[in-house]
């Protein structure tokens, strides 16, 4: 009898462990899961066709689809489409433009991602005056002891190779329906680098990439490294946010691209050759620029080297020859420039240099036009505010209001430059040798039409620094009250589709309307935090800056600030929710969990477990506890399925203590009172019955 009620406690007491909670540090399962490297058998659902695509919905499906493509199936003519965000590494890549290192951390692993270039803050001495060794990891950021990062970084091979056949190259359709790809990390020397490296006759879009570190040779790109498909939109509508770093044609978005649309670049982008924000090299159109471009020659916050129609820059672009707000090296029109350019030769506001003919196509526009530039722009010798260096071409109807620095050849309008009409500056023009508050320099005889300057900017006293021979035209400079009036402009187009004054912006001198009669006049963003219109990136106590802008990116002349603030989000753990900053990791509002009544999520066999679901009704944590097998009655035959689901005890969530618990207590504690006392009755009749 004892052995028995010893096995009988010992079962009961292994069913109340089993539907107890398990230990309460015990996170609960994720949300969102982080690629473990492996790769799936095949996509989620769909056929390809446009009307039922291949779904990707895990980082397992997309590695398939790379391994598809890489072992040659191009899926020309088929789509693909991305039914979630993916998450393939949970580091965090952060640029810091004081040392030029990317900072890598997973919380626990720190260690730091050389990208070649140098520090720009001057706090850290030593990698203010050595550049950072590219592809190298080092310890710390103010040392060049060597190291490897400790964590654990899944490593992505890009889609399509140019190493392989030639048919490894991707040539269907991918939509990513505006989800996000985050962690990617890209480690190699090999060219046609990114999330896709060689796309053919393919379109890409609508996808971003945030919070990732792509370092590859040339032709290096977030979204793919080299593409081609013109005038089909190899790219549109897709967003980078993480840091590219390349050696030739290095972009944000594309290392090369035939057709960029539509996108915008927020994060950092290094090259050394032909580096743009969007694409190093090719064709873009409707894109925009609020990130940090590093690289040498033909270096552009929008483009390397190309031709630009329609796009905007508000961040800041280094370089050291040739390069330009909007473009390092080619043509642009209808552009604008509200950031920082930094160079030494041939920088301008829009662009650098314009003089290479192979970039010009006869099927774009072959000139610098309706342009304008409100932000600054410094360099060494031939340096304007809108052209840095351009004797080819045309540079007409556009205007300058932001400051211009340099040495020699220091243009308002341009620094080296010819062939210059219908061209207005009122920004300041500073320099020491050959200065003007139209041209730096006119190297040879060529007509400059029509250009005018608000002579009491006191810094420039002549429209044109110095000639080589005598031009043709009229250079006027003008006083504040005659800027303000359309008569003052002779040769002036004003109309709605080209020059206009606009009583609806703080701004009183002529502005370009590009899309006037199409679009009704200028449509104001109401001073909305549009991303485009960013100036200067808030945090919890600095305000964030903002332009107050066209939506046509038109004009833009004011700015305005928002309020700091803390960005909360929700927050939790086994225990407890909350809510905390993401920008300061503020905490604050704990409260404990509070649990429903659960339900059963997974109804427990003779064979495999159950789950039994506790949700709380506060936040979106859960906590699932297992139903093991053994706590289900033995029954000869299988129920049927109109029979009840079999009763199972209600765990409670991790922290507190079963009832059951109590309860199985109970029954111990007097079943060991009631065998006690039947053992001792026992011992009393059998000492009597031998008792003489």
């Amino acid at each position: 009898m004892k052995q028995k009620f010893l096995w009988s406690l010992c079962i009961l007491s292994l069913f109340i462990s089993s539907v107890l909670p398990a230990n309460a540090n015990e996170k609960p399962e994720m949300q969102t899961s982080i690629w473990d490297g492996s790769i799936a058998q095949g996509f989620s659902d769909g056929t390809g066709s446009e009307e039922d695509p291949y779904l990707i919905k895990s980082a397992q499906e997309l590695a398939f689809f790379e391994r598809s493509v890489n072992e040659g199936n191009s899926y020309e003519n088929m789509y693909i489409t991305l039914a979630a965000n993916i998450r393939l590494n949970d580091e965090e890549f952060m640029f810091d433009v004081d040392t030029g290192l990317v900072k890598v951390t997973d919380g626990e692993h720190t260690a730091y991602f050389g990208t070649g270039i140098e520090g720009h803050e001057g706090g850290n001495t030593y990698f203010d005056e050595t550049p950072s060794v590219k592809g190298t990891w080092y310890e710390t950021d103010s040392s060049d002891t060597k190291t490897v990062y400790g964590g654990n970084l899944n490593e992505w091979t890009p889609i399509g190779d140019y190493k392989r056949p030639y048919d490894n190259r991707f040539r269907g359709h991918f939509i990513g329906n505006t989800h996000i790809i985050s962690g990617l990390f890209i480690h190699t020397e090999n060219n046609m680098v990114g999330l896709f490296g060689y796309a053919y006759d393919a379109k890409i879009e609508q996808l971003e990439i945030q919070n990732s570190l792509i370092c590859g040779g040339s032709y290096t790109g977030s979204i793919v490294g080299y593409a081609n498909s013109r005038f089909n939109g190899v790219t549109d509508h897709c967003i980078n946010n993480g840091i590219v770093i390349g050696i030739n044609c290095v972009g944000g978005i594309a290392g090369s691209g035939d057709s960029v649309y539509n996108c915008h670049n927020l994060g950092v982008t290094i090259g050394r050759n032909h580096v743009g924000g969007i694409i190093g090299e090719g064709y873009a159109s409707d894109d925009y620029n609020n990130g940090l471009v590093y690289g040498k020659s033909c270096v552009g916050g929008i483009i390397g080297k190309g031709t630009m129609h329609i796009g905007g820059n508000s961040g800041t672009v280094y370089g050291e020859d040739m390069v330009g707000g909007i473009i390092g090296c080619g043509v642009a029109w209808q552009c604008f420039h509200m950031g920082k350019v930094i160079g030494n030769t041939d920088v301008g506001g829009i662009a650098g240099n314009c003089n290479d003919a192979d970039i010009i196509d006869s099927v774009y526009q072959p000139h610098i036009s309706q342009c304008y530039s409100l932000g600054s722009v410094q360099g060494k010798t031939n340096v304007g505010g809108i052209v840095g260096n351009n004797t080819s071409l045309f540079t007409e109807d556009c205007y300058n209001a932001g400051s211009v620095e340099g040495n020699k050849n220091i243009g308002g309008i341009g620094g080296y430059a010819s062939s210059v009409k219908t061209c207005y500056n009122v920004g300041n023009v500073i320099g020491n040798e050959l200065i003007g508050a139209i041209i730096g320099y006119v190297p040879a005889e060529h007509s400059v039409e029509h250009c005018y300057y608000l002579a009491e900017n006191g810094a420039v006293e002549t429209g044109i620094g110095g000639c080589a021979a005598a031009f043709k035209g009229y250079i006027a400079g003008i006083n504040e009250e005659a800027m303000k009036l359309a008569q003052t402009y002779v040769g002036f187009t004003f109309d709605e589709k080209y020059w206009k004054f606009d009583p609806d912006i703080h701004y009183e001198y002529p502005v370009l309307d590009r899309r006037g009669v199409e679009h009704g006049g200028h449509v104001f963003n109401q001073k909305n935090t549009d991303p485009r219109a960013l100036v200067k990136e808030g945090t919890c106590t600095e305000p964030a800056i903002y332009y107050y802008t066209c939506l046509c990116k038109a004009v833009g002349y004011e700015t305005f600030t928002v309020e700091p603030a803390h960005q909360i989000y929700k927050n939790a753990n086994d225990l407890y929710h909350w809510d905390e900053c993401h920008r300061c990791k503020l905490q604050e509002n704990h409260a404990a969990h509070v649990w429903d009544k659960g339900t059963v999520t997974l109804v427990p066999t003779h064979k495999t477990d159950g789950e039994f679901t506790y949700i709380c009704t506060e936040c979106t944590q859960h906590t699932i506890i297992p139903i093991p097998k053994e706590a289900l009655p033995a029954v000869e035959n299988t129920p049927s399925s109109e029979e009840k689901t079999p009763s199972v005890p209600q765990a409670t969530p991790k922290g507190s203590i079963h009832p059951l618990f109590f309860v199985a207590i109970g029954i111990g504690v007097g079943l060991l009172i009631f065998y006690t006392f039947i053992t001792v009755r026992q011992i009393r009749k059998a000492k009597n019955t031998h008792t003489p």
